[in-house]
Order: structure tokens, then C-alpha cells, then sequence
């Protein structure tokens, strides 16, 4: 059995060894945030490094006067990573995207802590690369894939860092994922409703088709989870 004092549900901190994990808990502290909660806004200096649980991080850059989101950080890593570099400086808008749970730590605790930290320091760089990886798999995605096999990506994506088949996803959230309007998602959910793959009513995505989901989606929702598992696993 787990201790409970130290029982966690992100996977970087579930690979730290006990001495590491306890150590960071000890300057922890593990919040719930709602939907649109901000933890920065863009252009600022930040207070905490956030290590979602059951919550999921939408990071969002300005474009043709809108947000649209860059990327997204669950469960199987952190916002907050340029502690590594030794800079507070954040240059994207980080907003709650799923309500949850996520570890916050003092972003100069954490930052003085780091050299004593060696398993933690290189898991987060691992984590760099693999974040690096997902914008760029994004921005391929974005420029060859539908709408519709973006929406299924997404709602996998999704599904893996909550628990349970069901989740709360609202039509706003949706666009500003896929960069659309909102027309275009009820379109894309509905076909995706339609062919049994999901069912999708006031605001909560249920998946029914866990393999039929995938068959809708691209590939790029299997080479996301490839290349993560490669990367933070060694």
C-alpha cells in the first residue's frame, strides 16, 4: 500500500524516488482550480510550478486578436518548467482547461531545491523535450488534419489524464483547443455522437468507443503518447 502522505497522481512525481518526492511535498501544497481559473497570464513572472493531478493546463497564445491554444500539460507532466533554466519568466497564458487537483510548489523553493533534486532535474528536462515534441506535433496536426480527427485526438488526450470516461469538455474550451469557431465543434462532436463513438450532452463528453475513438482520430494522438512514454520513461 501507498503511503498516503505521499501519494501522488502525476507521473513525474510518481517516478521520483521517496527521498525526492517527500522532500518536494514537504514545500507543496495541492489545490483544486476551477474551469478558467489563470494561473499566469502572459508576459509575467511566475509564482508556482503546477503539477496537475487530475486537471489539465491549456497554454494559450494570442493569434489574429484571439487565444488559441499552443499546447497543453496534464497529469504526465508540469507547467512551469523553465525553473530548469533559472528564469520566472513566462511568456504564455496559463488557464485551467478541466477542472481538478494540481500540486503547487513555490517557484523559489522549488528552484532553490533543484540541484538536491538530481531524478527530479533530469525527469523535467526529459519533460522539456517531450513538450517541444507535442507543439510540434500540434502544429503539423493543425495544418493537415480535419477538425474531426483533431476533436477525436483531443477528447483521447483528455480521457488519459482524468480519471474515468467521462468529462466535463464545454464548446468554448473546444474551439479555443482547435483554433475554430464554435459552429465547427458542434459539427465535429455531433459526427463523432452520431457514429457511437461518444455521447456528448451539456457540456460532458462520455466515451462509449474507446477504439472506434482512436480510429477517428489521426495518428498523431499515437505518436503524442509514443514519444511521451519514450522520452519521460529513458
Amino acid at each position: 500500500m501507498p503511503d498516503t502522505e505521499t501519494a501522488v497522481s502525476n507521473h513525474l512525481l510518481e517516478a521520483l524516488p521517496l527521498e525526492e518526492l517527500s522532500r518536494l511535498l514537504s514545500q507543496a501544497e495541492r489545490r483544486k482550480f476551477e474551469l478558467f481559473d489563470v494561473l499566469a497570464e502572459a508576459d509575467s513572472h511566475l509564482e508556482h510550478a503546477y503539477f496537475p493531478e487530475d486537471a489539465i493546463i491549456s497554454v494559450v497564445r494570442p493569434a489574429s486578436g484571439e487565444l488559441v491554444e499552443a499546447a497543453t500539460v496534464g497529469r504526465e507532466g508540469m507547467a512551469g518548467f523553465s525553473v530548469l533554466f533559472g528564469t520566472t519568466f513566462n511568456t504564455s497564458k496559463l488557464t485551467i482547461q478541466h477542472a481538478g487537483e494540481i500540486l503547487t510548489v513555490p517557484f523559489a523553493s522549488l528552484n532553490a531545491a533543484l540541484p538536491e533534486l538530481p531524478v527530479l532535474r533530469d525527469l523535467i528536462g526529459r519533460y522539456v523535450l517531450a513538450f517541444v515534441d507535442q507543439v510540434g506535433q500540434g502544429a503539423a496536426c493543425n495544418a493537415r488534419h480535419s477538425l474531426e480527427q483533431r476533436c477525436a485526438k483531443w477528447m483521447l488526450t483528455a480521457r488519459d489524464r482524468v480519471d474515468g470516461e467521462s468529462f466535463t469538455l464545454t464548446h468554448a474550451v473546444l474551439a479555443q483547443m482547435l483554433g475554430v469557431h464554435r459552429p465547427g465543434v458542434t459539427l465535429a462532436a455531433s459526427k463523432l455522437q452520431k457514429a457511437g463513438l461518444i455521447r456528448y450532452v451539456r457540456g460532458r463528453v462520455t466515451i462509449l468507443d474507446h477504439a472506434g475513438l482512436e480510429g477517428a482520430s489521426c495518428e498523431c494522438y499515437a505518436i503524442n503518447r509514443e514519444h511521451f512514454d519514450r522520452l519521460l520513461k529513458g
